[in-house]
């Protein structure tokens, strides 16, 4: 965030960019198969998903993962960590996570599942959060979005059509 563009690609590695020189400033070479996602949680942790089944919690300072993430079986689409800090419902980073039909809410500080949000037909792969953390959204390939209610896990509205995206703006 700010200074630095993270991505991550068919190469196994994850790279973090100078957003102003655009230089590779550190690359992570942990995984053994193509990266699906990546976000920021601050200007030094960071998750990265590949399709080697793993999820890992990086900081930028070194070169291991912090955490790896292992409740699951199955590749994770997308990650995306929740918004943190004054106006939002969250103290904690919350990270959420999709695999095919559903969305998962995870506690990355204690490496457990709080929620399985299950409401799609088709892979889930995206989610968007607004920015006070209180709603968030998740679309798929079933044509749908759902706007979901963070706090309680329900959804609140719903859209279908033949055209879908979700994304959020601070």
């Amino acid at each position: 965030k700010g200074n630095f563009i993270l991505s991550t690609g068919v190469d196994r590695t994850t790279i973090i960019w100078d957003a102003n020189s655009g230089h590779c400033k550190q690359q992570f070479s942990f995984h053994t198969a193509p990266a699906f996602d990546v976000d920021c949680q601050s200007d030094t942790i960071f998750a990265s998903c590949f399709d080697d089944m793993t999820l890992n919690i990086w900081n930028m300072s070194t070169e291991i993962p912090v955490h790896n993430l292992q409740a699951h079986n199955e590749e994770m689409y997308t990650i995306k960590w929740s918004p943190t800090g004054p106006g939002t419902m969250n103290p904690n980073a919350t990270l959420f996570l999709t695999r095919y039909y559903l969305a998962k809410k995870w506690d990355p500080q204690r490496d457990v599942c709080q929620n399985i949000l299950v409401r799609h037909s088709e892979p889930v792969y995206s989610v968007a959060f607004s920015p006070d953390d209180r709603l968030f959204a998740t679309d798929s390939f079933d044509k749908a979005i759902h706007i979901w209610d963070t706090a309680r896990g329900q959804i609140v509205h719903g859209y279908r059509g033949t055209r879908v995206g979700a994304s959020a703006s601070d």
